[in-house]
């Protein structure tokens, strides 16, 4: 799988406003959409560092499943502050499954990982450059290799997998499409019980006036024209209630 995770000088900005954008979607959204986006959320963020005591109740990286240990680390890297002079620079942050394995069951490989990236994003580039670099992480220390290239340089590559970073953008992206489109049809639903329930009304009050007429032409003493009428208001009631959802 591509654990490729790019970042540059934006990164943690655009991390803020989706962060930002998720706490408003789970607002405005339905419960089970809701439900399953705040679950996710409280099992990233119920871990503090690693090398410090857990936290009564939180969960540890040991306990959390690999692609939600993936979103804890990518969210870290994301918070890592870049010098001003890489405004420029990109990163490409290679860490395969055996790695996020290691960093999860081994909280020193996991502050080594990071500790690299913090100094590569801290360091100071005087000619304010635009360069393109790779750091890759395996299980072990000795499998960590970066390589650097200019921007422009045949070698870096173009036609790549979506990197993990990417896909969550797009599962974002098409959560909030699929939410759009259960407002219009929740809308498109309510519209049409308000017309039923509209027409339920009008045939009730058009039996009423009936009845009325009919009450008139009877025996005034006699109950059944008004035994009638309740019995055909009651069929009226359930069929509507039937078919309204909650508001």
């Amino acid at each position: 799988m591509n654990n490729s995770f790019l970042v540059d000088y934006k990164t943690k900005t655009y991390s803020s406003f989706l962060k930002a954008c998720q706490t408003v979607v789970q607002k405005q959204s339905n419960k089970s959409f809701a439900d399953s986006i705040r679950e996710k959320s409280e099992e990233i963020a119920a871990t503090t560092e690693t090398t410090k005591p857990t936290k009564p109740g939180a969960i540890s990286a040991r306990d959390m499943t690999l692609e939600g240990y993936k979103q804890h680390i990518y969210d870290k890297i994301s918070e890592i502050p870049i010098d001003p002079s890489l405004t420029w620079w990109h990163w490409n942050i290679e860490i395969t499954d055996s790695g996020f394995e290691a960093m999860k069951n081994d909280p020193e490989y996991e502050e080594y990982v990071l500790n690299a990236i913090r100094v590569n994003f801290s360091a100071v580039d005087r000619y304010h450059s635009a360069n393109y670099c790779i750091l890759h992480f395996g299980a072990t220390k000795e499998e960590s290799r970066s390589m650097s290239f200019g921007m422009g340089n045949p070698s870096i590559p173009q036609d790549r997998e979506q990197t993990f970073w990417e896909r969550r953008a797009e599962q974002k992206k098409r959560r909030e499409e699929e939410y759009e489109e259960w407002l219009d049809k929740r809308a498109a639903a309510r519209r049409w019980q308000q017309e039923q329930l509209d027409q339920a009304i009008g045939k009730r009050k058009a039996i009423q006036r009936r009845m009325a007429r009919k009450g008139e032409d009877n025996d005034p003493m006699s109950p059944t024209p008004t035994v009638y009428e309740a019995n055909v208001a009651t069929l009226v009631v359930d069929s509507v209630s039937g078919i309204l959802l909650d508001k």
